[in-house]
């Protein structure tokens, strides 16, 4: 079941759909979107509770790719999060939503000795060839997106453990969303992250229990 609020100033928030009746959560995931130009005090926010089925991630989807971005970048702030599953289950839901070819670049770490490319669940995740060096890293990177925006409708690339004051980092992706970890980061470091991101690229938080 989704819920979604619209703020406006100080304003109640305006519930568009009622919150789901007691279940089994297996994760929860907000997205705010930062305000259009213009109007710096609204913001709207996406509130997700994924139970055991997909149809709540398509909603995520849906909102990740309303601009159409063709590379969408993953960052992670605050404690550890699993961005790998993270990734994975956001871009079946994009295939989902879709229909269309998913690529998805992996965290750099898990790069393979041989650049790859290997099919999972509808998602081809595309792997270059492993790096010791961050700076080496990213410049696999820039020549395996540069590689794959012709092949895929929409790109995923897991960003955590790059260095956001490095302009490759974000260079890459149309579209940007920050990972955390519910209760694992304080709010001061989302809004040092969001200060370090281009405004009109960065699409919120999601946040991850």
């Amino acid at each position: 079941m989704l819920v979604v609020c619209f703020w406006s100033g100080a304003a109640t928030p305006l519930a568009l759909s009622e919150a789901p009746v007691a279940t089994e959560v297996i994760a929860r995931t907000e997205v705010w979107a930062r305000a259009a130009a213009g109007s710096s005090e609204q913001r709207a926010a996406l509130t997700l509770i994924a139970v055991s089925h997909d149809d709540e991630w398509l909603r995520t989807a849906r909102r990740v790719l309303a601009g159409r971005p063709e590379t969408i970048g993953l960052i992670s702030v605050g404690a550890a999060v699993d961005t790998s599953a993270v990734s994975l289950r956001l871009a079946k839901a994009m295939h989902r939503l879709t229909g269309q070819n998913i690529g998805l670049i992996p965290h750099w770490r898990a790069w393979r000795r041989a650049a790859g490319a290997v099919e999972r669940a509808a998602v081809m995740v595309l792997t270059p060839a492993a790096q010791n060096d961050v700076l080496e890293a990213l410049a696999a990177l820039d020549t395996m997106v540069a590689r794959a925006r012709s092949r895929f409708a929409h790109l995923l690339i897991d960003l955590a453990g790059l260095p956001l004051r490095h302009p490759a980092t974000l260079s890459c992706a149309d579209a940007l969303v920050t990972l955390a970890a519910s209760g694992g980061v304080r709010a001061e470091h989302l809004l040092a992250v969001e200060r370090l991101l281009p405004g009109e690229r960065n699409l919120g938080v999601m946040l991850i229990d």
